[in-house]
């Protein structure tokens, strides 16, 4: 009877995760890039505007450290869509520009941080 259990949880555990690949959920929780989805990003002009408009926040971003920089990018099949990337040159740097974001209430739009 336990061997039976054992072999009905396999297979249980197998379907689930065979479902879970199938429907896109499995890249998801081991996803470790962060980025929003496609749908969740506003138009490539909205996220430009957003820099323009936060000039001061950028150019304190910038200023965290050499290697700093802030651009668009449009990560998406609908290459309308923008995603602000925040390129830092070391991890040192990751925490002051998220504290700065947090700080001063982000951009608007949705930002990524990233090394390069």
């Amino acid at each position: 009877m336990r061997k039976l259990w054992l072999i009905v949880g396999s297979v249980v555990l197998v379907v689930l995760v065979l479902f879970l690949a199938i429907s896109g959920y499995l890249g998801k929780l081991f996803s470790s890039s962060g980025d929003p989805e496609c749908d969740e990003l506003p138009k490539a002009s909205v996220a430009h505007q957003a820099l323009i408009g936060h000039d001061e926040l950028v150019q304190q971003i910038s200023g965290v450290g050499p290697g700093v920089r802030l651009a668009v990018t449009t990560p998406c099949p609908d290459t309308s869509r923008g995603l602000i990337v925040v390129s830092v040159s070391n991890s040192n740097q990751e925490p002051a520009v998220r504290r700065l974001l947090d700080e001063r209430g982000g951009l608007g739009v949705p930002v990524v941080i990233r090394q390069s």
